[in-house]
């Protein structure tokens, strides 16, 4: 129905499984995104549940993103790796260093 309405729809990848259904439907996406999420997502670590869903993907054209305290290290990763990555006040209350922050402006340091 979206699709029908020129209305883009984003793959959202938690899990190798869900990444083994999105290639089986085979629909068309605007963007994949591989996240991390703990108690969601079944590894130890967010970087280890960003790679097993990687791993089933056929494509690096992908964004990776963790959510909670996987957020940065996910980030890091990823942005390494050389991935598109994403990273917000919804994904993370802490900065990069574990400090407190109210605001996407103070996760990139700005106040």
């Amino acid at each position: 129905m979206l699709i029908a309405r020129d209305i883009g729809v984003e793959a959202g990848l938690f899990t190798p499984a869900a990444a083994d259904k999105y290639l089986a439907w085979g629909g068309p996406v605007v963007r994949v995104v591989v996240e991390a999420i703990p108690w969601v997502s079944p590894e130890a670590d967010g970087v280890a549940a960003a790679q097993a869903v990687l791993a089933e993907l056929p494509t690096r054209d992908v964004l990776v993103h963790g959510e909670g305290e996987w957020a940065w290290p996910v980030l890091r990763w990823a942005s390494a790796q050389g991935y598109d990555v994403r990273g917000g006040l919804e994904d993370m209350l802490t900065g990069h260093e574990g400090q407190p922050v109210q605001s996407n402006a103070d996760l990139l340091g700005y106040r």
